[in-house]
């Protein structure tokens, strides 16, 4: 069983409420902010994203696997360990090491070398899992990358999370958002939501986005399987939702958020009903 289409059309509804509570996509600087940066800072960050692009070749090489026929999921398996699954980011964390960030970046720098000490160690693990044919250890080790690389964005500053490939969407502007401290505490919800709740329910969905979940696409799931995998995601997709629409109940809206506030509380409701209701169904099915 997949996510139907009527949760997908949920998902995507928070989604776009995620970005009216102000997510920027276009993972630019505000100018104001990015001329007070020194040229120190400038090349500092400069370095930082040299170091992450040394991971690029192998994305490449992946992405280049993906797009080929295999006979079966365990050879696709062992030609991403070939191309280098479970070494992907060993360089970048070298790199960064490296680095001497300056007086500004002190703490960003901290965070950016303890969140690529945790990906060296799930890539370590999600080489192991292929290696081992471990399809259901595979998949939720790219689940965990992506809870880390997702965490990591709410902790950096605005400058310093748009540095990271691809994470535009979640980083914090500068400057105060709508709606005032509610719109503040909103975003910062619906921030830590989109982390937790989008590699989680990214393992499941038939649309897939990104090297890794095209991988679970391809990959054909024995009943076992599939119990397994909605297993392992199930109670903590369930709690991150539970957590965000209390996060959201607590707040109190501005008159002219009022209708906004009561869509995303339904949506919450919507979401929630649809994801239990589908764990319920995949275990009953396994029952039968």
């Amino acid at each position: 069983m997949k996510l139907p289409a009527i949760l997908f059309a949920l998902l995507a509804g928070g989604a776009l409420l995620i970005a009216a509570c102000g997510g920027n996509d276009s993972g630019e600087s505000d100018p104001v902010e990015a001329a007070e940066l020194t040229l120190d800072d400038r090349a500092y960050l400069g370095k930082v994203e040299q170091a992450f692009g040394r991971s690029d070749a192998n994305f490449e090489k992946f992405n280049d696997l993906l797009a080929e026929s295999f006979a079966s999921p365990e050879a696709i398996l062992s030609a991403l360990v070939e191309a280098g699954a479970g070494t992907t980011f060993d360089p970048v964390l070298e790199a960064l090491k490296e680095i001497e960030p300056t007086e500004r970046f002190v703490e960003d720098h901290q965070i950016y070398v303890g969140s690529y000490e945790r990906l060296v160690e799930a890539d370590q693990g999600i080489g192991a899992a292929a290696a081992d044919d471990d399809i259901i250890g595979f998949v939720l080790g790219n689940m965990n990358l992506a809870l880390v690389q997702g965490a990591m964005t709410l902790e950096l500053s605005f400058e310093a999370c748009t540095t990271l490939p691809s994470q535009g969407r979640l980083c914090l502007p500068p400057g105060e958002l709508p709606g005032g401290e509610y719109g503040a505490a909103l975003n910062d919800a619906m921030r830590a939501l989109s982390v937790e709740l989008g590699p989680r329910v990214g393992v499941l969905q038939e649309s897939p986005q990104g090297v890794f979940s095209a991988l679970t696409y391809l990959l054909l799931y024995s009943p076992v399987e599939l119990v397994a995998l909605y297993g392992a995601v199930d109670t903590d997709t369930m709690a991150a939702l539970a957590d965000a629409a209390s996060a959201v109940n607590d707040l109190q809206p501005p008159d002219a958020f009022k209708t906004d506030h009561e869509r995303l509380q339904a949506w919450f409701d919507e979401t929630s009903d649809a994801l239990e209701a589908l764990f319920l169904a995949t275990g009953e099915d396994e029952l039968d």
